[in-house]
């Protein structure tokens, strides 16, 4: 009878261990390239390493098929598009759907009055773990045009790894640009049109292999056979925005295998072009919310969704199937006790955020994909603080970002204190009271690093940090030490 149970156990769980017993046999793959985009067109150049040729379906809003056939000579051109509309392609080998992407033509360019763009993310090299983006610009009497990389976790020079471009080509019009690089990433790109009205293309490609290792977080977001996770500021650039109107003004199409599944900080259209949800973001902290976001793909076959609703939040969890412990159940209990200690959830009344989405991945390796308000990204490695990791971004729902309760510096003063003292210390409370960890060991490990720099040059008041002389944990260990004592005032 033991035996006959085990073996149904086993069959009913043989669905969540294929993946990890039996990797999928290789599949063919489609290289694409995206040359030009208008207001009745599309171009790309499409290749394959596998004997066939490659098909193509085009659909429009409604899923009716508009055009279809073979890819002759590398080259595809979508034709006679209505402007501002959006579609969808397919590019199949065999009959077997390989590729898959949204995109909207550019509208009537006479209607026009300054640019639009519109930008492709492929996701499509995961052998190479390559990200490439381009984006596709329509202008008609406007000035400079300028993108720029938003930071927020990284320094300016770390966390993009370009490794082609980025190159600028002018298309049925004429100007110049200028590139402004520091270190692996780009710092901004300045366009500006010699004609009256145009298009231009914009491509670059970053390199989102594990190759590539932070100090701090380790790899900085990663595209793998299965996966992609990554926060913005690790792979795009933004226009400079000074009216709000203009947040309409672009979009975006990721470029995926067939099948895989998309969880993002943008609203999506229905079919699956993304767009700036305004309900999320205003000039007032556009730099911030475009860094720190969260873009998240993956194979479903190898990813599992959790949803529950903690409080007035909707909680997504994405997990690896070969984690096999319920970190599913640590983030939505995690959640509850931040809940319990605030006296209620995040403020959603300015910006609707009340979606929150984990995703995690099973890897030794440390992967960060970023923190934020909508979400937050990293590789499970069986190390303890992999709940202090979950527990801290939760709590800077409260007392951070996008409507986190912020605090006045005057005079000098720094924040760290309440954003990473306070916060470490209920790591260690909600931690410990769910038996995550040896009773408080997280703040023992921060008295006994604190406790190593007591009284150096490292040292000083918790106020008046300074990271450019003090130790660059000391608002989490001074600060967690602190609080201890305050709690009990």
């Amino acid at each position: 009878a033991v035996a006959v149970a085990i073996t149904i156990l086993y069959l009913e769980l043989l669905p969540e261990l294929t993946p990890a017993l039996n990797p999928a046999p290789k599949r063919p793959s489609i290289e694409v390239s995206f040359r030009e985009l208008a207001g009745d067109a599309l171009e790309i150049a499409a290749k394959t390493d596998a004997r066939g040729e490659i098909e193509y379906e085009l659909l429009d809003s409604s899923s009716k098929t508009v055009l279809s056939g073979r890819v002759e000579n590398g080259t595809l051109r979508f034709t006679g598009l209505e402007p501002g509309t959006e579609y969808l392609a397919k590019l199949r080998i065999q009959g077997e759907e390989l590729v898959e992407f949204p995109f909207r033509t550019f509208g009537p360019i006479d209607s026009l009055q300054g640019y639009r763009l519109f930008y492709f993310v492929d996701l499509t090299d995961t052998k190479a773990s390559r990200v490439k983006v381009t984006i596709f610009g329509q202008f008609k009497y406007c000035g400079d045009i300028a993108l720029r990389r938003y930071t927020y976790s990284f320094s300016p020079d770390t966390g993009m790894d370009i490794i082609e471009g980025p190159i600028v080509e002018f298309q049925r019009a004429s100007g110049s640009a200028s590139v402004s690089r520091v270190g692996s990433s780009i710092e901004s790109v300045q366009i500006t049109p010699n004609s009256s009205y145009g298009y231009f293309r914009l491509e670059y490609t970053c390199d989102k292999s594990k190759s590539k290792k932070t100090t701090i977080h380790g790899v900085a977001g990663h595209l793998s056979e299965v996966y992609f996770m990554a926060s913005h500021e690790q792979f795009l650039i933004f226009p400079v925005i000074t009216e709000e109107e203009q947040l309409r003004w672009f979009a975006l199409s990721p470029v995926t295998h067939a099948g895989w599944k998309l969880h993002t900080w943008w609203n999506r259209s229905e079919i699956g072009i993304l767009y700036v949800p305004l309900n999320k973001v205003g000039l007032e902290n556009l730099f911030e919310v475009f860094a720190p976001t969260h873009f998240y793909a993956y194979d479903p076959v190898y990813f599992a969704e959790f949803r529950r609703k903690v409080a007035e939040t909707n909680i997504l969890v994405v997990k690896e199937r070969t984690i096999a412990d319920p970190w599913e159940n640590y983030i939505f209990e995690i959640y509850s006790k931040m809940v319990d200690y605030w006296g209620g959830d995040a403020d959603y009344r300015r910006y609707n955020y009340s979606d929150y989405v984990v995703m995690l991945v099973d890897d030794s390796e440390a992967i960060w994909a970023g923190e934020y308000t909508d979400a937050q990204g990293f590789s499970v490695r069986g190390h303890r603080y992999d709940y202090e990791m979950a527990a801290h971004q939760i709590f800077h729902r409260w007392n951070g970002w996008a409507i986190g309760i912020g605090v006045t510096a005057p005079g000098g003063e720094n924040p760290a204190f309440w954003l990473e003292g306070w916060n470490e210390f209920y790591c260690d409370k909600v931690a410990t009271e769910l038996g995550l960890i040896s009773s408080h060991s997280y703040m023992k490990d921060w008295y006994d690093y604190y406790k190593g720099i007591y009284g150096t040059e490292r040292d000083g008041p918790l106020v008046y940090y300074d990271p450019e002389k003090q130790d660059p944990r000391f608002p989490y260990s001074k600060g967690a030490v602190a609080v201890l004592p305050l709690i009990h005032i």
